[in-house]
C-alpha cells in the first residue's frame, strides 16, 4: 500500500485459524438505540457507543444522537451529534445552548481533556498521546489533558508516532519528517524540536528502531558519484543515498545498512493507522524495507526484506518479482507465508525461500488456514474455488462456488445447490442446511434456525437471529443480533 501517497511498503497481517468455540461479553442494546460501534484497545472492551433510533426529544428527521457506554453499562456520553474512537480516546461533538457546534475529546473514563470549536478528527498514537485534528491545524496531547505541540504550530498534513520520548512526525504535503523530544514538568507539556528532515529534490524515509535511535534514509536526485539510475517513463534519473543512524540520545549520526532503501515500515511508522501499527507481526525489533535491486548501476526491480533494527542485519528476504501476502503463525505446518506475482500464487518460507508458484490461472480470494492455501479463478465467468497443500498440489478441488477458510481442519463448502462441511481433501464430512450467504462463515461459524454452530458442529448461540458481522473500534470481528428480543453484542472465543 502507499499510505497518504507515500513510498509503497507493505504490512503483513495474522489472521487466527483457530476455531470459535463459544462467545463472550454480551452487550445487551437499550431498547430504542442500535450499536454505532464497540470501543476496544489491545483486545479490551472499553465500553460501546448507540445511536438513537425512536422518536423522542433528542431526535429529529435531520440529526442522529450517540449515547457512549462504558463496559459495565455506564452511560459516560450523551447527546453527541458525531462521535469518533480510537485507541482509549473519543472525538465527539454536540450543539451548544447557542447552537453552535462544539468538538470534545475524552479517555475511556469519559474524562474531558480538549474542546474546541474547530477540530475535526483525533488519531490515538498509544495509549498516553493523541492527536487533535482541525481545519488547519494539528497538535499532540496526553491523556492528563496536556499539549506538546501549541494550537496552530503544525498543519493538518502531520501523521505522529511516539517513539519512546520522542515523537516523530510526517507531513504528507511534503514530505518532511521532524524529531521532538517530549518533556513535561508538572500539568505542562512541551516539546523540543531536535532535527528537521526536508529539502528540495530530496526524499526522506525514517523508521525509529528504539533507544533513541532513528534510521534516517534521504535520496536526492544527482550527486557526481549516483548510488543508481531511476528509469521513468524512458528518461534516466541518477540518484544519491545516504543511510545513517541519528542517535537522539547524543545528537550523533553514523552510517547504517548496506540497503538501497525504497521506503521503510515499522511498529513507529507516522502514517500508519493505530491499529494498523499494532498488527505488524514482525514486532517492534524489525523493520520492513522494499529494498531496490541494482543491475549495472540502474534498478531494475525491488524485494521486500526485514531487518533487525539492533543490528541492520537483514534476517528475511523475499524474491524480488514478488511480494509477501500474509504470515500465518501455525508452527508444526509447512504453510509460513503467501506471495502473489502477477497472475500467479505461492508459498514462501519463514526466511523468503520459493517453496512453490502456481501460475495456471489468475487466482484470486486467497485464504489462509490449517495448511491450506484457499483461492478461486474464473472459468467461464464462474467463480471456481479450491485449496493447495504445503507442496503445491492440488488438496481440494477447484469445483465449489465457494470455500470458506479452514477453521479446526474444516471449511463450509457449497456446489450445486448443496451446503457441506469438508475436511482438508475435500471430502464432506457431513451436509448442512444453513442460513444462505452468512457472514460467520468467514469466522468458522454458521447458522441453522436459530442456532448459531461451529464448523464441527458444536453449538455456539442458541435462540438468535438477524446476525450480522461488525467491527469494533480494532477492526476486530464481533457478532450482532437479537435474543430474547434484545440485541445483543457478542465477541468470538477461540479455542
Amino acid at each position: 500500500c502507499s499510505p497518504k501517497g507515500q513510498t509503497s511498503s507493505f504490512a503483513w497481517i495474522e489472521r487466527s485459524a483457530d476455531v470459535p468455540h463459544g462467545a463472550s461479553e454480551v452487550t445487551v442494546i437499550p431498547q430504542g438505540e442500535e450499536l454505532a460501534g464497540l470501543w476496544t484497545y489491545r483486545g479490551e472492551t472499553l465500553g460501546w457507543v448507540t445511536r438513537l433510533v425512536e422518536d423522542g426529544p433528542q431526535v429529529d428527521e435531520d440529526v442522529y444522537f450517540y449515547r457512549v457506554y462504558s463496559a459495565d453499562g455506564t452511560l459516560l456520553l450523551d447527546g453527541k451529534t458525531d462521535v469518533l474512537l480510537d485507541g482509549v480516546f473519543a472525538w465527539t461533538s454536540e450543539v451548544d445552548e447557542d447552537g453552535n457546534v462544539i468538538e470534545k475529546v475524552y479517555d475511556c473514563t469519559g474524562k474531558q481533556l480538549f474542546e474546541s470549536y474547530a477540530s475535526t478528527s483525533i488519531a490515538a498514537l498509544d495509549g498516553t498521546y493523541v492527536a487533535v485534528y482541525g481545519d488547519d491545524w494539528s497538535q499532540v496531547m496526553d491523556r492528563e489533558g496536556a499539549s506538546y505541540l501549541s494550537e496552530g504550530a503544525m498543519d493538518p498534513n502531520e501523521s505522529y508516532a511516539v517513539c519512546d520520548r520522542w515523537l516523530l512526525s510526517h507531513s504528507a504535503l511534503d514530505n518532511t519528517y521532524m524529531i521532538w523530544e517530549l518533556d513535561k514538568r508538572g500539568d505542562r507539556g512541551s516539546a523540543v524540536l531536535l532535527k528537521r528532515y526536508s529539502a528540495a529534490d530530496t526524499a526522506y524515509s525514517v523508521a525509529y528502531l528504539g533507544n533513541g535511535r532513528f534510521w534516517v534514509v534521504s535520496t536526492v536526485r544527482g550527486g557526481a558519484h549516483p548510488t543508481y539510475i531511476e528509469t521513468v517513463d524512458g528518461t534516466e534519473y541518477p540518484l544519491t543515498q545516504t543511510s545513517v543512524v541519528f542517535d537522539a540520545v547524543h545528537g550523533s549520526s553514523d552510517a547504517f545498512g548496506r540497503q538501497i532503501v525504497l521506503g521503510l515500515t515499522n511498529a513507529y511508522t507516522p502514517y500508519l493507522l493505530f491499529e494498523e501499527r499494532n498488527a505488524l507481526p514482525f514486532g517492534q525489533g524489525y523493520t520492513a524495507v522494499n529494498t531496490a535491486i541494482v543491475e549495472e548501476g540502474k534498478r531494475v526491480g525491488s524485494r521486500y526484506v526485514v531487518v533487525d533494527n539492533a543490528t541492520g542485519k537483514q534476517v528475511a528476504a523475499f524474491p524480488y518479482d514478488s511480494a509477501p501476502l500474509s504470515i500465518a503463525y501455525r508452527d508444526g505446518y509447512l504453510f509460513k507465508g503467501a506471495g502473489e506475482s502477477g497472475y500467479q500464487v505461492g508459498l514462501y518460507s519463514a526466511d523468503g525461500t520459493l517453496l512453490w508458484r502456481n501460475g495456471d490461472h489468475s487466482y484470486q480470494n486467497i485464504k489462509f488456514g490449517y495448511s491450506r492455501l484457499i483461492c478461486a479463478y474464473l472459468e467461464e465467468g464462474t467463480l471456481r474455488y479450491g485449496a493447495f497443500d504445503a507442496a503445491g498440489q492440488v488438496a481440494v478441488p477447484f469445483v465449489y462456488a465457494y470455500l470458506s477458510p479452514y477453521s479446526d481442519y474444516l471449511a463450509l463448502a457449497y456446489q450445486a445447490g448443496n451446503y457441506s462441511i469438508i475436511d482438508q481433501s475435500g471430502v464432506a464430512q457431513r451436509s448442512i442446511d444453513p442460513v444462505p450467504d452468512y457472514p460467520t462463515w468467514e469466522l468458522g461459524a454458521y447458522l441453522e434456525g436459530d442456532v448459531l454452530y461451529n464448523f464441527q458442529g458444536d453449538v455456539i448461540l442458541r435462540g438468535v437471529s438477524d446476525l450480522t458481522v461488525t467491527q469494533d473500534s480494532e477492526r476486530m470481528p464481533i457478532l450482532m443480533g437479537k435474543q430474547e428480543g434484545s440485541t445483543r453484542v457478542w465477541r468470538i472465543i477461540y479455542g
